[in-house]
């Protein structure tokens, strides 16, 4: 049986709990164990779908939270960060990689001071 990829399996974990509510259908469903035969111990069925349900209904209060504080006017995504300034920090991180820990800890808080003095 062909394993379906991670991202249709969030995809229908946010369908199943929007929708879910405390069912005690979807309850059994993502309560369900199978058998492992090598170890011979009982393993979640779906447990990927588990782990993406989990990671919805913890995380839930804090996704979206751009929209409710617009007056912070903050993005929606991490790309301005990815792409501008992690980028460059990996980049000197790797050139200066026989650092200390202590040195390192210095020129990353060096480099994000440097960046915010810039904005």
């Amino acid at each position: 049986m062909k394993k379906a990829p991670f991202s249709s399996l969030l995809f229908l974990s946010v369908s199943l709990y929007a929708t879910m509510g405390s069912s005690v259908e979807h309850k059994t469903f993502l309560e369900e164990k199978t058998l492992n035969p090598s170890t011979l111990k009982h393993v979640s069925a779906h447990a990927k779908f588990v782990a993406a349900y989990r990671s919805l209904s913890t995380n839930l209060p804090y996704l979206f939270t751009y929209k409710n504080l617009k007056e912070f006017n903050r993005p929606n995504t991490t790309n301005a960060l990815d792409g501008g300034v992690f980028s460059h920090l990996k980049k000197l991180i790797k050139l200066h990689q026989g650092l200390a820990k202590k040195r390192k800890v210095k020129l990353i808080d060096g480099f994000l001071n440097q960046y915010n003095k810039k904005r």
